[in-house]
Parts: C-alpha cells; sequence; structure tokens
C-alpha cells in the first residue's frame, strides 16, 4: 500500500531561508498558541504571516512521512502569505482570522489549485468548480489554506471492512499519541492539529467524523447544528446529516470559527472576542446519559475519567444528574438512509460540484475492480451496496423522518430539564447527528496506556452558542488540560 508523496518544490526556497534557529524560536511563538495568541504575536510584529506558514510547511515536512495527515499542499500559500502581510503592514487587518493557516479535510471542495478527492484513486486528478461559502469566508476573512488532509476513503463510506484513517491515496494516518486508534473520518484533521501542524482545521461529519477523531487525539472537535455551516461541494454521504465542522486545539478557536464561518457568522467584521461569548446562566444542568447501551461502549478507565470530570464540574457551578434517553433512540435504520443518499448526492457532486455529469458510481465501482490491491484494499462493499441499491424516495423520506423525530424528541424531552446532554468520546453520535443537533468534544483525560479520552457535550438545535459556552467553561475549569503528543 503506497501513498501519494507531498510536493514541497515550490516552497524551497522559501524554506530554505528559515534557519534553524529562527524555527526554534518560532516553535516558542507558535506551538500550541490558539487564534488571539498567534494575532498579538503579529501586531507585535514577533513574526510574519510567511513564516509562520513556512513554519508550518517545515513541521510537515519533518512530521507528515511518520503520521501521513496531510495529502497535498497548497501551492499558494506563500504567495497568500505575501499578500496577507502586506494588509496588515498597511493597517488593513481583515479579521480575526488574517493570516491563519487552515488545513482542509480532502473532501471539501476549495475552488484552487488544489484537488478534492476523499484520498481516492479514482478521484486523484479531480477538482471542484465551486465551493461552499465556510470556505469563501476564510478566503474574505484572511485566512489561508496550507492544503488538505487525509481521511478515511470515501468519508468512510467506502467499505465496512475499512480501518480508521486509511485512503489508497493518502495511505494510514497513524495517531500520534502511540499505537491506538486514529478516529475517523476526519483522521488526518485531528492529527494536524494535535502535531501543530496548522492552526486550526476542518472536518466534516456525517455521525461521528469529527468527534470521534478529536476524541483520540486530544484535541477539540465541533460538529455544529445541521446546515449551520454551508457544506457545499463537500463530497457526500448524506446530505441530510452531513457537515462541515472545526477541529482546534481549544474551544475558544471553535467559538471563534463558527462566530465567523456559520451561515449567520459576522463576515470578516473586526469584533472583540468578548462580542462572540455566550453568557452563562449558573447553575449550569448537567444529564449524564447512563443507558446501558452507551456504557456498554465504555473501555477501560473512562467510567473513572468522566467520574473525575463530573466531579470537577460539580465543585464549579454545575448541577449533574445521571439520566436515562429513550432507548428506541437505538433502533434507527441508519444503513438504509445512507445507501439512498449516497447513490443519489454522489451523483449530483460529480455534475455540479465538478462539473462531470458523464461520471457515475458505476465508473469508480469498475476503475477499483482493476486494481484492488492499491485502489481498495479493504474492498469497496458500501459503494457497491449504495449502486445496486433499491430504496425508493418514498421508503427513504419515511425511514429518515421516523428516526429524526425519535431522536429530537428523546434529546428534547431531556433538554427540557438539562441545559446540555453528555457522554464520552463519540459513543452518542449517531443519535445527535440523525437528530441533527450540535455537539463538541472536549480533552478530559487519558487512559492508564496514554490514549486521549474527550467528554462529549449535546444542545439542542441552533443552541450552538450556548454549547460552545458551556464547553469552553469546563475546558477552563478542567484539570485535565490537553498535552500534546511528544512528537
Amino acid at each position: 500500500m503506497t501513498h501519494k508523496p507531498l510536493d514541497f518544490s515550490q516552497f524551497r526556497g522559501e524554506m530554505n531561508k528559515l534557519s534553524p534557529s529562527r524555527y526554534l524560536e518560532l516553535e516558542s511563538l507558535v506551538l500550541e498558541k490558539d487564534i488571539l495568541d498567534l494575532q498579538e504575536s503579529l501586531n507585535q510584529r514577533l513574526f510574519t504571516i510567511s513564516e509562520l506558514v513556512v513554519f508550518y510547511l517545515s513541521r510537515i515536512m519533518k512530521y507528515n512521512m511518520q503520521v501521513h495527515a496531510v495529502i497535498e499542499l497548497n501551492p499558494d500559500a506563500i504567495e497568500l502569505a505575501a499578500q496577507m502581510d502586506k494588509e496588515l503592514f498597511e493597517g488593513r487587518r481583515r479579521s480575526l482570522l488574517h493570516g491563519i493557516p487552515f488545513l482542509i479535510k480532502d473532501n471539501i471542495g476549495t475552488k484552487d489549485q488544489m484537488h478534492n478527492t476523499a484520498g481516492a484513486k479514482f478521484l486523484e486528478d479531480a477538482r471542484v468548480i465551486d465551493e461552499s461559502d465556510t470556505i469563501q469566508k476564510i478566503r474574505r476573512c484572511g485566512g489561508i489554506i496550507l492544503g488538505k488532509t487525509n481521511l478515511s476513503e470515501w468519508a468512510f463510506y467506502m467499505s465496512s471492512k475499512g480501518i480508521n484513517g486509511y485512503s489508497a491515496l493518502g495511505g494510514q494516518t497513524i495517531n500520534p499519541y502511540g499505537t491506538f486508534d486514529v478516529g475517523g473520518s476526519s483522521s488526518g484533521s485531528a492529527v494536524s492539529v494535535a502535531l501543530n501542524l496548522a492552526s486550526v482545521a476542518l472536518g466534516s461529519e456525517t455521525y461521528g467524523s469529527i468527534i470521534c477523531p478529536a476524541n483520540q487525539n486530544s484535541v477539540v472537535g465541533y460538529k455544529p447544528t445541521w446546515n449551520a455551516w454551508d457544506s457545499r461541494c463537500t463530497i457526500p454521504i448524506a446530505p441530510s446529516l452531513d457537515t462541515i465542522g472545526p477541529i482546534t486545539k481549544s474551544v475558544k478557536d471553535a467559538r471563534i470559527l463558527h462566530h465567523f464561518l456559520s451561515v449567520k457568522g459576522k463576515d470578516c467584521q473586526k469584533v472583540m472576542l468578548e462580542e462572540t461569548q455566550y453568557e452563562l446562566n449558573f447553575p449550569i444542568k448537567v444529564g449524564v446519559l447512563v443507558n446501558r447501551s452507551l456504557e456498554a461502549e465504555y473501555r477501560d478507565d473512562d467510567a473513572l475519567i468522566l467520574h473525575e470530570a463530573l466531579e470537577e464540574m460539580k465543585k464549579n457551578g454545575f448541577i449533574i444528574e445521571s439520566i436515562y434517553i429513550n432507548d428506541k433512540v437505538f433502533e434507527i435504520e441508519k444503513n438504509e438512509v445512507l445507501e439512498y443518499e449516497f447513490k443519489h448526492s454522489i451523483q449530483e457532486y460529480f455534475a455540479n460540484c465538478m462539473g462531470t455529469p458523464h461520471i457515475t458510481l458505476k465508473d469508480v465501482i469498475n476503475f477499483n475492480h482493476e486494481n484492488l490491491n492499491e485502489r481498495a484494499p479493504y474492498g469497496q462493499d458500501l459503494l457497491e451496496e449504495a449502486y445496486f441499491s433499491s430504496i425508493t424516495k418514498e421508503s427513504w423520506f419515511k425511514m429518515l423522518s421516523r428516526d429524526q423525530k425519535k431522536c429530537q424528541e428523546a434529546i428534547d424531552e431531556q433538554l427540557k430539564t438539562y441545559d446540555v446532554l453528555v457522554t464520552l468520546s463519540n459513543y452518542f453520535s449517531s443519535i445527535y447527528a440523525y437528530a441533527g443537533y450540535p455537539a463538541i468534544n472536549v480533552p478530559t483525560g487519558y487512559r492508564k496506556t496514554g490514549e486521549p479520552v474527550g467528554i462529549t457535550f449535546v444542545a439542542s438545535a441552533h443552541e450552538d452558542e450556548k454549547l460552545l459556552g458551556i464547553a469552553e467553561y469546563y475546558e477552563n475549569i478542567s484539570h485535565a488540560k490537553r498535552k500534546p503528543p511528544q512528537a
């Protein structure tokens, strides 16, 4: 199993100018810093945006061969950095995102020189003819798209026997904390942020694909309310569930990105951070989900880690109660819904985002069959099941509507009493995602083996600001702070 090598040739000149001593200086100024820290350093001219970009490129060159987190680099990155430096020097800072380097999951279309592949050999040379407002806002607000990240191929909608973080183009993404599951499908985005290969990253989620890798790599993963962020020209699984969302080192950064990049975001306004904060009402009531179906997912040390987190909350203005959610939510029929939606939405993506209406899912399947060892070593049964699916539109709509209502009502019934619901990791992902509700995973501890564990907060639809506010408060009062991996 091989993977596509990164091309640093267009950056060599600028990278060679970064001396070893200056690289070390930048480490102390950049590593583990949040967006506001970086902006303050830019204001003080401790480094330039161009230096920041070259620093991250140097780290990618140094570490990516070990972790396979980045799948492609943006050939325009240094030119974009120079333009942002010029504007900043002239006193024209566009927003808090001005000059901040992003890495983008390689199923999120960017209308530039980069490709959009989902990690698939079939799409190795594919580009998009349109992009989401989310990506356009990054550009308008002065963010710099540094490159694209590896993922579970087709966002883990290729093979039921697949491995988290593997794609034919990108190879196997590796967890920097050890020989642990890297999580999927936004694996490369989570690993990149964990290793400080960029300031922030974007992932995508159908159910669990932001929360799970964030949990596994000790970073913050925020899955917004469905449709709160524009996800156009993201290679789809199920548009009724799919969303773009950020992966960051802190909840504060996730809140800043939501403030600027969501559909209702304040596009590039020069705001003070305080204007993005949600005013919390104390005490904060938390319902901890203890259904047997959820606790059966717990692994070594999980119960103790959760207990310690809850005890810390109790000491800091939280009321904690154990609750049971209606067990009917664990009986949803998501496989049939995904089959139907993928079959039809991928055809729309080929036509509307790639401008290639003649390409079909059958072409993808046939292409892979020509060399399964290289193109589909774990098989492609999910692609084939979707292609041959006979589910009707009426049947799909009936299942989706029934199960979404079931999940929404069950969560909302509890949220009449509680501000947020809490679980660990991605154990509740299929339920909140099916409801279309927001969730955020915050690093909260490490198993005895060193494997990261995060706590997940869930709120109701469009309560994103409240959710982010509670999660940030927990992050601030928690003693179980994120520990960067030993690079």
